[in-house]
């Protein structure tokens, strides 16, 4: 009976963490960032900014192909845009990527997935977009946020993203992964 008891306040602690649309986000913070003119950040510190927060790896071809256009918004919208790659590789991981591939993005290292517990992901990458009023405004893929989008939300209009699913199931499984059993 213990053990069922811890297990349904571990699962409810999992799930009152996770922020929803248009809920306030915590004020987190990001210990170990890099590439930036600060080495340590809270959410609080970027308030008036759109912020987008990029869970991403060095080993994913996907995350690398975004960055790109995460480097083109955030140098169009300098002064009203932050964006926050967030990885859980080592420092000395991610200073090699950058070296290889120099770029203009802050890159924050969560080795303690931190970030993870209000953002909850399986698959990245995975963008978190948060408003000037620190509001969430959407967990989605970084192709759904596009110069429109950052326009409309500076203009205060709302904006409806489409939510990035990734929580694998079977049948999501057999979609992408079908093999016949002979």
């Amino acid at each position: 009976m213990k053990r069922i008891t811890l297990v349904c306040l571990l699962l409810a602690n999992c799930a009152f963490a996770q922020v929803k649309n248009k809920e306030q986000v915590p004020d987190f913070k990001l210990e170990t960032i890099l590439n930036a003119p600060v080495k340590r950040i809270e959410l609080n510190q970027l308030k008036g900014k759109l912020v987008w927060i990029e869970f991403w790896a060095t080993w994913c071809g996907g995350c690398i192909v975004a960055m790109p256009h995460l480097q083109q918004l955030e140098t169009k919208y300098k002064d009203k845009l932050q964006v926050i790659t967030v990885t859980s590789e080592s420092v000395t991981r991610t200073k090699q990527f950058l070296k290889a591939r120099p770029s203009n993005l802050w890159f924050a290292v969560d080795t303690g997935y931190t970030l993870q517990k209000h953002f909850p992901y399986s698959l990245i990458p995975h963008s978190v977009l948060i408003g000037t009023d620190g509001k969430l405004i959407a967990a989605t893929a970084p192709e759904n946020i596009t110069e429109k989008v950052i326009d409309s939300l500076l203009a205060k209009q709302e904006v409806h993203l489409a939510e990035k699913k990734d929580n694998p199931t079977t049948d999501y499984i057999k979609e992408y992964f079908y093999a016949a059993d002979t």
